[in-house]
């Protein structure tokens, strides 16, 4: 068996794995404090990386898995993998904070009709409008090829670099790019022709 079928029938374990657990948590903290232990450490660096202060990216961490905690009844796949629910909860709050962090904007800098001199809210609308298209996103995800899949959620779910990915999949650094790079096209194709985002 070569080595990039049994990465996909791992990957797809995992998957099953994490399914099952997500099912249990709704009832068993033991199921709940599983799935912490299995993803506590790549919601912190994804939140690291975002927010740059270790502090913050604890504080995200906690926030994440408390709002999991909540949103576990009401969690359904849907053909998404748990840990693409979670980081999409993760990213939200990632949004959210920076959003927070917007200077407040004194009556001096609107301007007689009302409008902000001092910018547009173009990154907030664009965050919102990636925040909306997200499912439909990773729908299409689950609609590729299994090795394009898995490593498209390695990549993003997991926020995983091509060079760790490229072992678990069983090819190289440049090969995982390649494969990627043809994922996102074809994504992006398909959300174009289904009126998504780009």
């Amino acid at each position: 068996m070569s080595t990039s079928v049994t990465a996909t029938r791992t990957d797809d374990q995992e998957l099953q794995r994490d399914q099952e657990l997500a099912e249990r948590a709704r009832s068993d903290s033991g199921a709940f404090a599983a799935l912490y232990d299995l993803y506590v450490h790549r919601v912190y660096r994804y939140a690291f990386r975002r927010l740059g202060t270790h502090a913050e990216a604890e504080d995200l961490t906690a926030q994440t898995f408390q709002r999991v905690l909540e949103a576990l009844p009401r969690f359904e796949s849907r053909g998404l993998p748990f840990g693409a629910w979670l980081f999409r909860i993760t990213h939200n709050l990632v949004v959210d904070r920076h959003r927070a962090r917007r200077p407040a904007v004194s009556l001096d800098q609107i301007g007689e009709s009302g409008e902000d001199r001092c910018g547009d809210d173009g990154d907030l609308d664009a965050s919102l409008e990636q925040r909306e298209h997200l499912d439909a996103a990773w729908a299409a995800v689950g609609q590729l090829p299994a090795l394009q899949r898995r490593a498209v959620v390695l990549r993003f779910g997991r926020d995983l670099s091509h060079a760790e990915i490229g072992p678990l999949i069983g090819r190289s650094e440049a090969a995982t790019k390649q494969l990627i790079y043809r994922a996102i096209k074809t994504l992006r194709q398909r959300l174009q022709t289904n009126g998504g985002t780009q």
